[in-house]
């Protein structure tokens, strides 16, 4: 009786753990349509994350010694504290921005932002 006590108790704490930790205690859900499938055969670029949005609503803040510094490819995407290519819900940037935490005092990212921010991390996060 004590074994099959334990044993319950065991499979509701372990059914209940998520294992994912993101700054704000949750994993971030995925955009409407992103990780439903195959990327557009265009994919997400770099390029398109930052004139679309890095550019246009991060850069006031987020350059020059400011961390993260997310004025170029090579200063904030190979730390894994704000990108982890792959894995969008783990990715500060994208957990951030998805809450819509970020931006601070501007105007959220819309649906379409968050999916080719998703789509780009998903993809491996490329300087492409």
């Amino acid at each position: 009786m004590r074994l099959r006590l334990l044993a319950l108790a065991l499979l509701a704490t372990a059914s209940s753990c998520d294992y994912m930790d993101p700054k704000n205690g949750a994993p971030a859900p995925p955009p409407n349509n992103a990780g439903a499938g195959p990327a557009p055969a265009s994919g997400a670029t770099f390029k398109q994350v930052y004139s679309q949005i890095l550019a246009p609503k991060c850069l006031s803040c987020h350059s020059g010694s400011t961390n993260p510094n997310l004025s170029s490819w090579a200063a904030f995407a190979q730390d894994t504290r704000y990108v982890l290519p792959g894995n969008p819900s783990q990715s500060d940037i994208y957990v951030q921005t998805s809450s819509g935490t970020m931006p601070k005092n501007g105007t959220p990212l819309a649906q379409s932002e968050l999916t080719l921010l998703y789509n780009w991390i998903e993809a491996g996060a490329l300087n492409n």
